[in-house]
């Protein structure tokens, strides 16, 4: 096992399959991270083991980073914010303080101290279909390189890694629930049959917009690109999300590491867009941006997820459409599945571990219940 700098990595250093992972890894190394995803600080390497390569991103301390590469982000600032969708006045309140609490224990524990493996640096990241990692030896070998950070897988669920949670469990890393996402398998008889989803198609075929396929986007659409982003997830939701720059769509759209689809209207302006990031058979959609500002009967984010789910539906492709919009997902079939985080502290001190402990006990016992009974 050799963790290394992509800039560095010649052709045999690659398994075969590679081509996207090596094009992202290496622009990262080259850029830099900030230069690609504004509010992301990280240092980018490849974990090769024998016959695959991963993506690990290396932090030492900074709690002022983007979620996909900052648990206290998650788990604090974000996790308050998505308190606004309680009611109750006095459990947003009860739950803001223990949310307070609990990152004052994860600074204290340098939480940020942290290597994520095979981190896209996504929303959702996506394992290969059937994946057997060596967990154990992955574990030990990042702890003598690395001993005093936490070890952390994302994205994890039942769902689609069934077998590596198992594995996770065996080898005694802790699992920490992070969020709940919408899963859809068998489109036909899911979501296709589901009144919502005829109502969308009729949408899609009647619509005065004109859908952009991949190659029909270029170097002219990038910042219009980037800013249909940033109207949804930045400045609708989270200033927490990654902010991803007009540099980071060429490189994904270029290198093929996800597919686009534009929303174009008859003044030859973009008003939607989609990027969709796949992995053997399930596919996600960590880019989607519309003009927040259009007439809302437009349904221009109901146009967009259709074409999620049309593209899967064509491909025979599994979908992790990640968290948000609960009600509309569960309208069209989704599946609600508790996603986690793997995390091995067993190499750590005992106060940094107790921290861990403690923030697996308030998202598993509470926060998962929680999750559940509020339906997001």
């Amino acid at each position: 096992m050799r963790l290394l700098d992509p800039r560095e990595m010649t052709g045999g250093d690659w398994p075969p399959g590679c081509e996207r992972l090596r094009a992202y890894t290496e622009a990262f190394a080259r850029e830099g991270s900030g230069s690609l995803i504004t509010n992301l600080h990280t240092r980018v390497c490849v974990l090769r083991g024998d016959g695959w390569a991963l993506p690990v991103t290396v932090n030492d301390a900074d709690c002022d980073n983007t979620y996909v590469c900052s648990p206290y982000t998650a788990y604090v600032p974000y996790a308050k914010e998505e308190l606004r969708l309680i009611n109750n006045t006095l459990v947003r309140v009860a739950l803001g303080a223990v949310a307070d609490a609990a990152g004052a224990m994860l600074k204290a524990a340098r939480i940020n101290r942290i290597i994520h493996v095979n981190n896209w640096m996504l929303s959702t990241n996506l394992y290969p279909a059937g994946a057997e990692l060596p967990v154990a030896a992955i574990a030990e070998f990042l702890t003598t390189r690395f001993p005093d950070h936490f070890i952390c897988f994302r994205s994890l669920n039942a769902w689609s890694n069934a077998a590596l949670l198992r594995q996770f469990s065996s080898a005694r890393w802790r699992l920490l629930a992070s969020r709940q996402v919408y899963c859809y398998e068998r489109l036909r008889e899911t979501w296709a049959a589901t009144a919502n989803a005829h109502e969308d198609r009729r949408l899609l075929a009647r619509t005065a917009y004109r859908v952009v396929p991949h190659d029909a986007l270029g170097a002219a659409d990038y910042a219009r690109m980037a800013e249909l982003y940033r109207l949804l997830y930045i400045e609708k939701y989270s200033q927490h999300n990654p902010v991803f720059t007009p540099r980071y769509l060429q490189l994904c759209h270029e290198s093929g590491v996800m597919t686009f689809f534009g929303l174009r209207g008859a003044d030859g302006i973009l008003d939607g867009v989609l990027g969709l990031f796949v992995v053997d058979d399930v596919v996600t959609a960590p880019i989607v941006g519309y003009d927040t500002t259009r007439d809302r009967r437009l349904g221009l984010y109901r146009l967009l997820m259709t074409l999620v789910y049309e593209f899967a539906l064509s491909a025979g492709h599994r979908i992790n459409l990640s968290s948000g919009a609960a009600e509309f997902k569960r309208l069209r079939g989704g599946r609600p599945e508790i996603e986690y985080s793997a995390i091995f502290d067993r190499h750590l001190s005992p106060g940094r571990r107790a921290a861990v402990g403690m923030l697996r006990a308030i998202v598993n016992g509470l926060g998962v219940p929680l999750m559940r009974k509020l339906k997001l």
